[in-house]
Formats: structure tokens, sequence, C-alpha cells
């Protein structure tokens, strides 16, 4: 039996309970039983690290007299903290205690686009990485159901379309109708916006998704959307690689060329600011992919074209990829101790790309 239904396990955010049927059954294969409670088990060790932040955060906030709703714990896939605040200002004001801990707004509006989030926001995303990720969602309000509120309600896509006056911030909703219309037409990309917020490849995944694309040092890395450096780093450090991070973010472009002058990698790993899309990547041999699994698509497509024939292209998600993306090769569970996610594998042949 291939481990394909432990794959669709973690893509539905239900590896406990597959845990739990895998142990009932009679006639599993041992390779899934084996693959599946190690998955269970890091799903215990993310819950009870996300138990400890979140009891942290909870204190911080009701010492800054932020009233919340924390939501309890448990085995979980991602170190992910919902809490529950009044409005948008509740949401303001907890960001603000939370920036002791060292967490920081995935995104920042001004003017009329700042004015628009206010009233039609629904959360305020704040994160902070050291080994991974911690992210906490400030949640104040439900998204709307009926599909005109929907049609009219400004997104992030929307106000990064366009930077409006204070005043003119009702304008967005207009902005949105112009811009789904722009998309059914064929005028403009879905994903012309950014290339979304930074989450890190957990440490602990690091060997294990260079073993999955089998990094030597003759290969020529390419890490796209490569936050602060660490993967590329790592993979030069341990594999004896040439290494290319592509980071659209000024801040963690910098973050990530302090890290690599301090690993002393300066003549073998080279951080580019740019669109992961776009940038100069030569011929890479080997592709790094954790990007928003809606963007994905839009990037494996293109990178076919790009990279050496024979080069392996690996994107990790725990989520399926859309279906603008080439159908991959193999999808492989990644499991370390604290960390989980599926990698999605890709062979280039003559720089063709696959079918979608």
């Amino acid at each position: 039996m291939s481990l394909a239904p432990l794959v669709d396990a973690i893509y539905r955010q239900r590896v406990t309970d597959f845990a739990v049927e895998i142990a009932a059954a009679t006639d599993t294969d041992a390779a899934l039983a084996a693959a599946t409670r190690a998955a269970a088990a890091a799903c215990r060790v993310i819950g009870e690290q996300t138990d400890g932040e979140r009891r942290r955060v909870g204190d911080v906030l009701v010492a800054a007299g932020v009233p919340i709703d924390l939501a309890t714990g448990g085995p979980q896939q991602h170190h992910t903290i919902n809490v529950g605040v009044a409005d948008a200002q509740r949401a303001f004001d907890a960001a603000d205690a939370l920036d002791a801990l060292g967490y920081r707004p995935w995104e920042q509006w001004t003017r009329g686009a700042l004015a628009s989030y206010r009233r039609f926001g629904t959360e305020l995303v704040v994160a902070r990485t050291d080994d991974w990720t911690s992210v906490v969602r400030l949640q104040w309000a439900a998204a709307p159901r009926s599909r005109m509120a929907r049609a009219v309600r400004p997104t992030a896509g929307d106000w990064e379309l366009v930077d409006l006056p204070t005043w003119a911030w009702p304008a967005y909703s207009v902005a949105r109708v112009a811009r789904i219309g722009a998309e059914r037409a064929g005028w403009r990309s879905r994903h012309e916006s950014g290339i979304g917020p930074y989450l890190a490849t957990p440490d602990a995944l690091i060997d294990p998704l260079l073993d999955v694309a089998a990094v030597g040092p003759d290969d020529r890395l390419v890490d796209l959307g490569c936050g602060d450096g660490r993967l590329v780093v790592e993979a030069s450090r341990r594999r004896g690689c040439r290494a290319i991070g592509v980071e659209h973010d000024a801040d963690l472009v910098a973050a990530g060329r302090t890290r690599v002058a301090a690993a002393g990698l300066a003549d073998r790993v080279t951080i580019i600011e740019g669109d992961a899309r776009t940038a100069d990547i030569g011929e890479p041999t080997v592709a790094l992919l954790f990007l928003p699994a809606v963007v994905v698509g839009d990037v494996i497509g293109a990178l076919h074209s790009r990279c050496a024939d024979g080069a392996r292209l690996v994107a990790h998600e725990q989520s399926p990829l859309p279906a603008t993306a080439p159908p991959p090769d193999e999808r492989v569970p990644v499991i370390a101790a604290d960390a989980l996610t599926v990698a999605h594998t890709w062979t280039v042949t003559d720089g063709v790309s696959p079918a979608r």
C-alpha cells in the first residue's frame, strides 16, 4: 500500500483521527501504519509546543488588559493559535502587546486600505519565527455568507491593488469588483499581488526535504521564497552545494544576507531580492519552494523551462496544490519529531512543463 492515505489525512488536517482509524484496523500496511504513528506523534509535540506558546500569549494579553477568547489546545499540525477579540481595535491592541514576544504583523495597511480593513477585515495575523513560525490569528468577525456580500467585501488583494486616500476607502469595494472581473476575463493574473506572507520551513524538516530532493555537492539549488535564508545556508553547509535564495521582502533579504555572511558562505550562497516567478536564477538542478499553495501552480509551471534537464523540483505544503499546478510525479509525507509536511516532486524532462 502507498502512503497516499496519510497524505490525504494531512491535507484534511485530520492526522490524529486517521491514526486512531489505522490503529483499529487489522489489515493495515506496516509502512503506512509506521508513518501514521510518526505523524501523529509529531502532531502531539506540535500541540504541546503550541500550548506552551498559547499560555505565554494569553498571559501577555491579559496583562495588557485586552479581553480575549483563547481557544483550547491539543494535537495539531500547525503552530497556530486562534484568539477571539471584540473588534479591530482590540486586535491592534493585542498585536501591539504581542510585539514584546517578537510577533510582527503579516500585513500592514495605511491610508484608505487601513480604513477599509478596519471596516471589512475579519482577522489580524501576527507571527514570530524561531526554529519554526508561530502564528497568532486575532479574529473579531465572521466572513459574510451571502454571495453578494462576499462579492463586494474587499480583501488583501484589493488593498494591495491600489493606494487610495483615507477618505476614499469605500472605493475598495468597487476595486474588488473590477479586479475579479479582470481576473475572470484573463486580463489579470489571480496572483499578481504578493507571493504571500513568510512562513519558515521548520528547521527539523530541512534535512528530510534535502533528502527528498537528493541534494549533493554538485547541485545548484534555488529556494524560491527563501525568507531569512536558513534553508539555502543549511543546504550549502550540510550538502556542499551552491545555492540561491529568492525573497521579495527587503527585511528578510537583509536577514538572509546577514545569515550567509555569518556562516562564511558568501562565495557559495547568494540571496536575491525579487519575485520568485521572474527572478534570474540561472539554471538550477534543484528548486525548493515553500509558498502559498495557490501560487505554486504559477511558479512550478514556469520553472520547467528555467531549470536544467533532470532538475528536481520540490514544493512542500500541508494543503493540496491547485488545479493550476502540473500534477506532481510523487507526493511524499515528510515527518520530523516536531513538524510534518507533504513534499510534491517533479523532474524536469527536456525543459517541458508537464500537462496540467
